[in-house]
């Protein structure tokens, strides 16, 4: 059985052109789903959506490193994919924006 599971840091545009990117660092299971057409910015919100929003790389990683070593010190002491860089283009708003709006437009169409 596999756990299927990481700490995962998204990279996606900050919503200032000014200000280069955002990070976003979670535990999860599953991180493919976010690559699903339909699903896939609905799953990052699931995922990120409480995560505290670091503007730089090395602060994500200190964050990334801390829930490392509290999963390690836990009763499951498993990380199978270790920790990754996720990296997206758009503004994280807007991915999940996109995502809800192709979810509904599917739903409506696949009712009528």
């Amino acid at each position: 059985m596999s756990a299927d599971n990481g700490i995962y840091i998204l990279r996606t545009k900050n919503p200032d052109p000014n200000m280069g990117f955002e990070y976003r660092v979670a535990h999860a299971q599953a991180i493919e789903s976010i690559d699903e057409p339909n699903i896939g910015g609905l799953y990052v919100f699931l995922i990120f959506n409480k995560a505290q929003v670091f503007t730089r790389l090395k602060d994500a990683e200190t964050e990334a490193l801390r829930i490392h070593h509290e999963i390690s010190a836990s009763d499951c002491p498993i990380l199978e994919y270790g920790i990754q860089l996720l990296i997206r283009r758009g503004v994280f708003e807007d991915i999940v924006t996109d995502s809800i709006y192709r979810t509904l437009d599917l739903y409506y169409k696949n009712k009528g």
